[in-house]
């Protein structure tokens, strides 16, 4: 069974309190820890934990008994992440100052989210076939339908277990719902979940009920 997807966000500022992230990774688990802090930059360091937090809050909202639900985290072969005999499905993404944690039950899911920055666009072009190319191309915002299409395709991959490395990105098709490769099929729904971001949801109908939840940073303490 099937439940409502779920879509945590934070966003992160200059502003935030230091000792809250000290807080937020001294309550992940020890594995979360070690692969946190390897990471050279401290942004990179504080949106992967605004990301293990918000998962940990979300699982939370499903179990409030659970005081440690992320003690199930693992990774398959692939590098998928999953909680260890459930059926929960869960995707985080980060990017800029933004974290989100989609979580649901009984489907597979990924999501992706990617501040839309300026960029050199034929650098990605070998990631793209012909025909999606030409649609970024004569797009009326050419750098928005690039980080659109890109992140349909990058949430997929999640959704599915493949890691992009091991992809081969121009044979993934994009329809008006539906994103394809190889075998495997899943629906998709875009979302703004903050001004200048684009974000997919892979995994999601367009009529599938989605709860968008915007959570300070300080409540995931």
């Amino acid at each position: 069974m099937s439940l409502p997807i779920s879509i945590y966000y934070c966003q992160l500022s200059g502003t935030d309190d230091p000792e809250i992230f000290g807080r937020l990774l001294h309550a992940l688990p020890v594995q979360s820890k070690s692969s946190i802090v390897k990471y050279a930059a401290e942004q990179d360091r504080r949106l992967r934990i605004a990301g293990k937090a918000l998962l940990r809050y979300g699982l939370q909202q499903l179990d409030p008994s659970d005081k440690n639900p992320l003690d199930q985290y693992r990774h398959t072969e692939g590098g998928k992440p999953l909680l260890q005999d459930s059926d929960i499905q869960f995707s985080i993404s980060h990017s800029g100052n933004v974290a989100v944690c989609a979580i649901t039950k009984g489907i597979p899911l990924g999501v992706d989210v990617e501040q839309v920055l300026p960029l050199q666009a034929d650098l990605l072009q070998p990631y793209f076939n012909k025909e999606q190319w030409q649609n970024i191309l004569q797009a009326t915002d050419v750098l928005y339908e690039l980080y659109r299409q890109w992140t349909i395709k990058e949430a997929a991959l999640k959704a599915w277990g493949i890691a992009i490395g091991e992809a081969e990105l121009k044979e993934i098709h994009i329809e008006d719902d539906t994103v394809r490769y190889g075998g495997h099929s899943l629906p998709y729904h875009m979302t703004e979940l903050v001004a200048g971001y684009t974000a997919c949801i892979a995994g999601a109908h367009n009529q599938d009920k989605i709860n968008f939840l915007h959570i300070a940073l300080a409540a995931l303490q």
